[in-house]
């Protein structure tokens, strides 16, 4: 499996979804994309844990964050930039072929303005969220489009329906890779999700809100072949461990 860019999708407005970030290395000539990533507290991004893993991704020291991006190589003036000080990965993640508890927490050097309308934080589903829409659902990133209608360097999005985790857990069994409760999938592998996507957010619209329901965890080694969905993160099995760590380092729930 390839560590995950949008495929079949199509650029985003500029401002349409404000939780999404940028991860980038700048530890080179030239900072570079590497993840995504969302905004879920002024302080916190959430993210893949594949992302930071091992000694180079996981030094705080050759990150930032860019949040209210559009385009890669284009400067709006509309960029905010972040560096990381703290990265916090789930204790059960493994890097096998499933991934399991793939999932991150960044805790950035300076909180974000939130009150300028550029950056908004993305919406955490709960136990009283109704069920999401499953026929109103998206990702988007700066994954690689692979020519199929994206642009290059642009934050695109894509419409993507959630499959049944049985259904999708017997298309990979043919492989023989394990699908988990923990996780979910979307499409059927042939539009998705590419590299550079990882970390990055699948939103379902429940009652005019859009939650996060994913986050982006692995796919096919070349990012398209039809019967091989994308596999996410499902973040309401990590909502208790988002918030014991949030409330530790922020005392969040009790400010």
């Amino acid at each position: 499996m390839a560590s995950p860019m949008i495929i079949g999708g199509s650029p985003s407005d500029p401002g349409q979804w404000p939780w999404q970030v940028s991860l980038q290395i700048i530890a080179a000539v030239e900072p570079w994309h590497r993840c995504g990533g969302v905004l879920i507290h002024q302080s916190w991004v959430l993210t893949a844990a594949h992302c930071v893993e091992g000694p180079f991704y996981g030094d705080v020291r050759n990150w930032r964050v860019v949040l209210a991006e559009d385009n890669l190589e284009v400067e709006s003036g509309r960029e905010i930039y972040r560096r990381i000080a703290r990265i916090v990965s789930h204790p059960g993640y493994i890097r096998t072929s499933n991934f399991p508890n793939d999932v991150a927490l960044l805790q950035l050097d300076e909180g974000v303005d939130l009150t300028s309308g550029e950056v908004r934080v993305a919406c955490l589903p709960d136990q009283n969220t109704p069920p999401p829409d499953l026929d109103n659902c998206w990702i988007s990133g700066w994954g690689e489009t692979r020519d199929s209608g994206g642009h290059e360097n642009a934050m695109n999005e894509l419409p993507v329906k959630i499959l049944d985790n049985q259904d999708c857990a017997s298309m990979w069994l043919r492989v023989g890779i394990h699908v988990l409760d923990d996780q979910l999938c979307v499409g059927h592998g042939d539009t998705g999700a590419c590299y550079g996507d990882s970390g990055g957010p699948l939103m379902c619209e429940q009652e005019g809100r859009y939650y996060i329901s994913g986050v982006m965890s692995w796919l096919i080694n070349n990012c398209s072949a039809r019967g091989f969905p994308n596999v996410f993160t499902r973040v309401t099995s990590y909502l208790d461990w988002i918030y014991e760590k949030l409330d530790f380092y922020e005392w969040w729930r009790y400010n």
